[in-house]
């Protein structure tokens, strides 16, 4: 009496046992099912002021601007502005306060932009660089060499130095002094859909007035 009271449980325990070993393969299969998680830890940095340039992937989130700069007011803000890049040509200016170039020294105005690809497959690479016309010949609203010693403020740009370091992502923030300008280029496009994108911007313009 005693076997065939046992028989019954060993069935029990092998019958858990395979649905316990089914059940870890169930999850096993969802764990390898899981889509990859996007990262936003974000190319470059930035200051607890909010100063610096960091590029992210076309799903994270941007940083707000920043509400205070220490000797620094709001002069203005401007939104819903917009660039096209096309693929394979050179850096793009795009701040129309700068078009006719830098100011030499870095403390008079700090400007910030935030930024986002609308094809979300783009990425571009930002930097700042000195623009003025000691960079070079100035260039038309093309891009085109302008040689003749003529300028429009209203539309052409000055020539600007090559940026040494960028940060690349699909939307970021740029920052920088007056002595700098944002720059956009063309970086890659894995979905091979466009060789052009328009980037969505917005900007900031603060100006100094120290405090006493």
């Amino acid at each position: 009496m005693l076997l065939k009271i046992a028989r019954p449980k060993i069935s029990i325990i092998l019958v858990a046992l395979f649905l316990l070993a089914g059940c870890g393969q169930v999850e096993s299969n969802n764990q390898a099912a899981s889509p990859d998680v996007t990262s936003c830890d974000g190319d470059g940095k930035l200051t607890p002021d909010g100063l610096g340039g960091i590029a992210y992937n076309f799903d994270c989130e941007v940083p707000e601007f920043p509400t205070t700069i220490k000797d620094y007011v709001l002069d203005k803000f401007v939104d819903g502005q917009e660039i096209r890049i096309f693929e394979g040509l050179t850096w793009r200016p795009f701040l129309t306060e700068y078009r006719a170039g830098n100011t030499m020294s870095c403390e008079p105005a700090i400007w910030i932009v935030r930024w986002r690809s609308q094809n979300p497959s783009v990425k571009f690479d930002v930097s700042a660089s000195y623009g003025g016309f000691d960079a070079g010949d100035p260039t038309d609203s093309f891009g085109d060499p302008i040689t003749d010693g003529s300028f429009d403020e209203n539309s052409d740009w000055v020539a600007f130095f090559e940026p040494e370091r960028f940060v690349t992502g699909s939307a970021g923030y740029e920052s920088g002094p007056s002595c700098s300008q944002p720059v956009f280029r063309w970086n890659s496009n894995p979905a091979g859909d466009a060789n052009l994108a328009d980037i969505s911007f917005e900007y900031q313009i603060w100006t100094y007035k120290q405090e006493i």
